[in-house]
């Protein structure tokens, strides 16, 4: 994997992003609603549909795409290995995060979460426009990497086992009605035995443009 020259983090500020907005090895991806992007949006951003993330099955949701909606998410985001993609939402960074995790599990890990999305971006007064702009075809797209995903993700299997075994710590991240299953937003309700409740909004600062704390 060819490393990113931009030398960003993983976590960057608006204040950072600034400076590089005209590389040419940048990518910026934006998972804000559409009627926010079309609005709005970062210079040179591109839009992104949160759906183009996921994999739908009958009793599960949310799942990784197989290699050829990974390849498909590459083709569209039209990245080479020495480009570096900077992801921001309207949201705190969820569906940022996801397509972060979604790169990863393919290989390519030259990647930055914008710290507040829009509103931190905003929040500053930096430039937006509403036109979106057109990237001709990079010669060289990413390559799936299957092998990476074992690095950044658990199967089932595997996962019931360690938790039969009570050899690992689960943290769950939904919403404390979801967690105690006072809510039902999936096949049943409740929580993975001895999982761990951190509702994951409650790391958003909502006096600093959500930002995370």
């Amino acid at each position: 994997m060819t490393e990113s020259t931009l030398n960003l983090g993983l976590l960057i500020e608006v204040e950072e992003l600034l400076p590089h907005l005209d590389n040419e090895k940048l990518r910026i991806v934006d998972l804000s609603r559409s009627s926010v992007y079309e609005q709005l949006h970062i210079p040179h951003a591109i839009p992104l549909k949160p759906a183009q993330l996921l994999r739908q099955e009958e009793n599960a949701t949310g799942l990784l795409p197989h290699a050829e909606g990974l390849q498909a998410l590459i083709q569209y985001l039209n990245i080479s290995p020495e480009h570096h993609v900077v992801v921001y939402d309207d949201e705190g960074g969820a569906w940022a995060g996801r397509l972060i995790w979604n790169l990863h599990c393919l290989g390519f890990y030259n990647t930055s979460l914008l710290n507040g999305g829009i509103h931190a971006w905003l929040g500053q007064g930096l430039p937006t426009t509403s036109e979106q702009e057109q990237f001709a075809p990079v010669e060289s797209l990413v390559q799936v990497n299957l092998a990476a995903q074992d690095q950044v993700r658990i199967e089932y299997p595997e996962l019931l086992s360690l938790v039969q075994q009570q050899a690992i710590q689960l943290w769950d991240c939904r919403t404390e009605d979801e967690y105690t299953g006072l809510r039902l937003a999936a096949r049943r309700g409740g929580h993975i035995p001895n999982a761990r409740h951190f509702e994951w909004s409650t790391a958003l600062n909502r006096e600093n443009h959500l930002k995370l704390h």
